[in-house]
């Protein structure tokens, strides 16, 4: 796909109907005429979002809630991996990969079940020989989603699980709190 040098976040947007937003938007400037930063953590959260996730590729549907983001299980770690919800539907969280290629695959591919698109075939086909070259995996779940989900201490209602350290079979992740 070409990319718009005014505009790199809208490269997804004619092929597959979703743009880049959330972190994306301060890489390419698009946040710098805002008077307020809005809060990161905030920015494109939807109903059934956790604190642990941060949205970075939505939907333009209008009659959609579908987005993808990163899942981390500390602010501090790397993002475990990513996850697609779509608010209008229900609470469930699929794992699409540990990485934003295998997110972008993982879409397409389901998006070329309802649409028949050359191009859509196209791009499946030049991004796989892309993550080839780079050695990007685009499975869903990898070894490091399978080993996270070993280490998943109790399954949350959005069905992607919690892991929190433990120390003598006690868990404790420190509370972030300011005096009220």
């Amino acid at each position: 796909s070409n990319i718009n040098k005014k505009n790199p976040r809208d490269v997804l947007k004619n092929l597959l109907n979703i743009e880049l937003v959330g972190p994306f938007e301060i890489l390419d400037g698009a946040l710098k005429t805002c008077k307020t930063l809005p809060n990161m953590n905030l920015h494109y959260r939807y109903y059934y979002d956790t604190p642990e996730f941060m949205t970075v590729i939505r939907t333009l549907d209008k009659q959609s809630q579908f987005h993808i983001g990163y899942y981390r299980d500390s602010p501090d770690e790397l993002p475990s991996f990513l996850a697609s919800n779509d608010s209008n539907t229900n609470n469930h969280f699929k794992i699409c990969g540990d990485n934003i290629f295998a997110a972008i695959h993982s879409y397409a591919r389901h998006s070329l079940k309802t649409s028949d698109k050359s191009d859509l075939k196209t791009f499946i086909s030049d991004s796989e020989t892309f993550a080839k070259k780079h050695k990007f995996a685009l499975e869903e779940t990898t070894s490091k989603i399978t080993a996270r989900k070993k280490k998943v201490n109790c399954t949350l209602l959005n069905s992607l699980g919690m892991v929190v350290p433990c120390e003598n079979d006690i868990g404790y992740r420190p509370v972030p709190y300011t005096k009220g």
